[in-house]
């Protein structure tokens, strides 16, 4: 520091520190104070450093308690001799350079930025470099006091002073009066990328003192360099969060006295950047809101121009009229279905007229079992839309009570309004019929088939006894090994003719008023082939329920066919990568769905019969893979591998594209767990890992095309994603 000392700086040779801060601050009374004179409140000194926070006095002597202020520093030389500089007394960068010198468990980096001294005439309209596009940050058509601009304020006596410090470029405005806590709104479009409302403490120990910390806070960024910055908030006011698309009209928060205040009001003002500190977001790293004894701090601050009024015509003591309002979101019009709904599907599409007139990017969906769509209780679907139309499959058990489904804007900075409608899902309930299945298609002469004949959807403990005819081509096949299961309970009494002619009977009844305990496998028996040929098997049935009246069953039965050479089982296998759980289904050309076992790895082998399918992968969060239809051929005994193919990750809202509302949707529960499908590596945290992978595969569609002779796998790799 002893190169850079000048002509301005008070050098104070073999005095004390005391005497040097004395002498400093006497001049800067004789050349700046403004109608009071300033006085030494507290002084710290450490390694050759020190500062001293000086305070104006009121006419009993005793410092005032408005936030008026200025901060002497001083440093030692070689001579030992101490250095003072103050605002003023020396140039903006010359105390800025002593500052930054001083050590940081003297004066902490963010308190330096509180007190850092800018110079006001390089934002003057004329170099264009004042911030623009903003509003004054209260409602329409409600007025407010400027009570501070730069480091002029009013003062005790209702007039103007402009002997403070650190405050350049800086507003305080009063809405709409003394004791009032009025609403904060947002000056201009932007994200919310910090919120501190935890603290309810004030403070007029001056700075460098921490104490202004307390201060709560909301700010917003407008681009990469500009933020503003809301300050003073009231304990717990803000209604806005970390990632909000916020615009005009948006509330932030309410005015209070929180952190170095005396009184109600908003502190204001627009910068280039910011402190930082641990807690990190997808916005920045910044100090943690839940302490309420820190903050963060602007960086770069900067004039702004307001619609309303631009910075030059500002003026401590005037009233100026917002005109900040925004366009609110009406509820869109829902289309079906149509309230008090009955679905007798577990897949309901939902579907609701578009929306203009107000700012908004998308959609959100919701289905809940009460018509609070803003609680914080789990919801049973709760996904971003593009379109105005989406299926949803509900699980049963949400089945025979009331549900409601609400759809509103999505991103809307101006806020917007649900549409709300009930329904229920009521499953039509089959009813109680006999089943009689074959376990294979077909069987050589000789050969056997297994045939189960079962009670479908039978009510339980009903049935006392029932009786079952079999019948089939006695040419073709032969019956044997029949027996009963133990439906009808222990001991049960069964009946069971030779087989004749293509028929046998078969009948049981529970024994000490024993009944099916339910709907299941009665019996079954062993056909055997004779020559080749086919034959139907169908067992009608009858029950009663030990009133002595017989009730007859509607029944299906199965084909079975005796072949001189079956058909071999062909096997199809593949592999399907991505970082989540797959899921792979065959389909037969009757859209009949064949599950498939998979391994950990993604690999599966599947016997399937000849024939024509259609392959079909997905995983939460993925765009879908899937094999042209019918376009897999397995022949007799043929093994058909398929190229193994990695999932592209990203498709968060299931609608087969990846763009920007899947991207909203990591936003929205950045550092959550849910929802699942936003969690794309899989690592139980939705942050900028998954944002990556997304990024990877934005604006591709899907189903991504699975072909057995597909020599561009490699177009659908994501390599990331193991």
């Amino acid at each position: 520091m002893e190169s850079s000392e000048t002509s301005l700086m008070m050098k104070t040779p073999n005095e004390t520190l005391d005497d040097a801060f004395r002498v400093a601050l006497a001049q800067y009374n004789s050349q700046y104070a403004d109608k009071l004179m300033f006085a030494i409140t507290n002084i710290r000194t450490e390694s050759g450093f020190a500062y001293a926070a000086a305070a104006p006095l009121d006419q009993f002597n005793q410092p005032i308690k408005e936030e008026v202020y200025i901060v002497l520093l001083a440093y030692k030389n070689l001579a030992g001799e101490w250095l003072v500089v103050a605002p003023k007394l020396v140039t903006n960068q010359e105390y800025n350079i002593v500052l930054e010198s001083l050590p940081d468990t003297l004066i902490d980096s963010a308190t330096k930025a509180f007190i850092y001294q800018y110079d006001s005439t390089i934002r003057s309209p004329v170099t264009a470099l004042n911030m623009t596009g903003h509003k004054l940050p209260w409602p329409d058509q409600k007025t407010a006091q400027v009570r501070a601009k730069g480091n002029c304020y009013v003062n005790l006596t209702g007039g103007v002073s402009c002997d403070n410090s650190g405050h350049e470029l800086q507003l305080d405005f009063n809405i709409e009066g003394s004791g009032i806590n009025g609403d904060v709104y947002a000056t201009k479009p932007g994200t919310v990328v910090f919120v501190k409302e935890s603290s309810n403490q004030n403070c007029t120990t001056r700075p460098p003192n921490p104490c202004w910390k307390k201060a709560n806070m909301v700010v917003v960024q407008h681009s990469t360099s500009e933020y503003t910055w809301y300050v003073h908030l009231a304990h717990n006011s803000v209604p806005v969060s970390v990632g909000n698309q916020i615009g005009f009209g948006t509330k932030i928060g309410v005015e209070g006295v929180t952190g170095f205040a005396s009184g109600v009001h908003l502190h204001f003002m627009t910068s280039t950047g910011h402190t930082t500190g641990s807690s990190c977001n997808s916005w920045g790293c910044w100090t943690d809101p839940n302490n309420p004894d820190d903050a963060p701090w602007a960086t770069g601050i900067t004039a702004v121009d307001f619609a309303e009024v631009s910075w030059d015509s500002l003026a401590v003591e005037s009233w100026y009229k917002s005109q900040n309002s925004g366009s609110h979101c009406p509820a869109p019009s829902p289309n079906s279905p149509a309230d008090g709904y009955v679905s007798p599907s577990q897949t309901i599409t939902f579907s609701w007229a578009a929306l203009s007139g107000c700012p908004f990017n998308g959609y959100t969906l919701r289905i809940r079992t009460d018509t609070n769509m803003d609680a914080s209780t789990p919801h049973i679907y709760d996904q971003g839309v593009g379109e105005t139309s989406r299926s949803v499959d509900i699980p049963s058990s949400y089945n025979n009570q009331d549900l409601y489904w609400g759809v509103r804007a999505a991103n809307a900075p101006n806020g917007a309004d649900w549409s709300i409608r009930k329904f229920r899902i009521e499953p039509m309930t089959q009813p109680p019929r006999v089943s009689t299945t074959v376990n294979v298609p077909s069987i050589a002469p000789g050969g056997t088939a297994l045939v189960s004949v079962s009670l479908l959807d039978a009510p339980p403990n009903t049935y006392a006894s029932a009786e079952f005819i079999c019948t089939f081509n006695a040419t073709v096949v032969e019956a044997r090994d029949i027996a009963f299961s133990n439906l009808f309970g222990p001991d049960a009494v069964p009946i069971v003719t030779t087989p004749q002619n293509g028929s046998f009977i078969a009948a049981i009844a529970g024994s000490n008023g024993n009944k099916a305990t339910t709907g299941g496998e009665v019996l079954t028996f062993n056909l055997k082939g004779l020559q080749v040929g086919q034959t139907t098997i169908e067992c009608t049935g009858r029950v009663s329920k030990g009133d002595n009246f017989a009730i007859p069953l509607p029944s299906s039965g199965s084909l079975l066919k005796v072949q001189s050479q079956p058909p071999q089982m062909g096997i199809l296998r593949g592999q399907v990568i991505a970082a989540k759980p797959v899921t792979v289904k065959v389909r037969t050309p009757d859209n009949a769905i064949i599950p498939v076992p998979i391994q950990p790895d993604g690999t599966f082998i599947l016997p399937v019969f000849p024939g024509n399918y259609t392959v079909d992968a997905s995983a939460s969060g993925f765009l879908s893979a899937e094999t042209p239809q019918g376009s897999v051929t397995v022949r007799d005994g043929d093994t058909i591998t398929l190229p193994t193919i990695r999932l592209l990750a990203g498709d968060i809202d299931g609608n087969n594209v990846i763009n920007q509302l899947d991207a909203i949707t990591i936003g929205m529960n950045y550092g959550t767990s849910t929802p699942a499908e936003a969690d794309l590596n899989n690592d139980s945290v939705i942050d900028f890992l998954d944002l990556e992978l997304l990024a990877r595969n934005y604006l591709k569609t899907g189903p991504v095309a699975w072909q057995e002779n597909n020599t561009n796998a490699e177009t659908f790799i994501d390599p990331e994603v193991e």
